[in-house]
């Protein structure tokens, strides 16, 4: 389905019936793109009360869009033994009509090679209608995958990131930027040194992408992340904790909230230091969600069924006491004067239901 809400995840309205989604980009509260059944495209201008359709040559993939009209989907073919072939598509006319700009898959007589066959692509960006980057990982310890191309995606080039000492032979898997203007971005990077040594960095950069810097600091255990501006973000380690940021990853401060939720938290979602979502894994078809109005100190759930169990508390025993059995006709004697001394006024006409 396709659900919106309007008032922070309490309740949820079908804007798109009968349609899976296979990718999707909103960037306002009433413009946004859906990849849906049958390679087709809905478009909505107005918070999902009516949509467009268009029929395009992908059913799935990134999407982005950098304005009303400009936009590029990066479609993905069958992953297996870490080889995932693509597809980047363009679009000048806000989805209307796509030109393909680059394939990798060998079985197609026009692929190219710049971005390459093998690795997974996690994530796809574009600063502008020229420069983009694709992130992702390949199991080869110290290769870094990520790609950048300043031709539309025609052609691609393997970004070189410093690496922080001792990380040099890690295992390293990474995503798209994220960019705050023009020039800001952040990168996060997980890096693996063995069992248990799962760290995640923030790179980032002030010049539009030419050069990174990563974090003096890092994240043990780093899983999840967000961030709602450059220098303030969130992250979630797999020991329980949440890590704030205020300073690009620079520091990291410790959250230990009401609920522990393991390693069973797909997403979250932060619009301020305060004020966040997340969702677990479905349980019984139901997702459950949970928002957070002080940083992530104390989660409230807010739909969806609790797949944690409440803390046990210890329950009194109780005590018997003995009632003493009143006299029946005292009893409703009782009961009569009760009802004497009331004045009870007249009962409206039943509501009429035929509305």
């Amino acid at each position: 389905y396709v659900l919106r809400t309007t008032d922070g995840g309490a309740t949820w309205y079908s804007v798109l019936p009968d349609v899976t989604p296979s990718g999707a980009y909103f960037p306002s509260a009433n413009a946004g793109w859906v990849i849906g059944n049958s390679s087709i495209l809905y478009r909505t201008t107005d918070g999902g009360r009516t949509w467009t359709q268009f029929n395009v040559p992908f059913d799935g993939g990134f999407v982005q869009f950098l304005d009303a009209n400009n936009g590029f989907v990066l479609a993905g073919g069958p992953v297996g033994m870490h080889k995932h072939p693509v597809w980047l598509y363009q679009t000048t006319d806000g989805g209307a009509t796509w030109t393909r700009k680059y394939t990798n898959d060998p079985l197609d007589p026009g692929a190219g090679n710049t971005l390459p066959f093998g690795g997974l692509k996690n994530g796809m960006n574009f600063r502008d209608t020229t420069t983009g980057w694709v992130g992702g990982y390949t199991p080869t310890d110290g290769y870094v995958y990520l790609f950048k191309t300043t031709d539309s995606g025609a052609t691609w080039s393997q970004v070189s990131l410093p690496m922080p000492a001792g990380y040099e032979s890690a295992f390293v898997n990474t995503t798209a930027p994220t960019f705050f203007g023009t020039n800001d971005a952040i990168l996060p990077v997980w890096m693996t040194l063995g069992v248990g040594m799962r760290d995640l960095y923030i790179y980032s950069t002030r010049d539009g992408g030419s050069t990174w810097t990563f974090s003096p600091a890092f994240v043990r255990q780093g899983a999840n992340t967000d961030f709602f501006s450059f220098t303030n973000g969130i992250a979630w380690d797999l020991n329980g904790k949440f890590r704030p940021t205020a300073n690009t990853g620079a520091s990291w401060s410790e959250v230990t909230s009401n609920i522990n939720f393991g390693d069973d938290m797909p997403d979250m979602d932060f619009v301020s230091t305060s004020t966040g979502w997340l969702i677990q894994n479905s349980v019984n078809g139901v997702t459950p969600l949970y928002r957070t109005l002080d940083g992530g100190y104390t989660w409230t759930l807010i739909s969806g069924n609790q797949p944690v169990p409440p803390t046990p508390t210890d329950t009194p025993t109780p005590v018997p006491t003995s009632t003493p059995v009143p006299d029946a006709s005292a009893f409703a004697q009782t009961v009569v004067n009760t009802l004497n001394a009331r004045a009870f006024e007249s009962l409206p006409p039943l509501m009429d239901e035929s509305f």
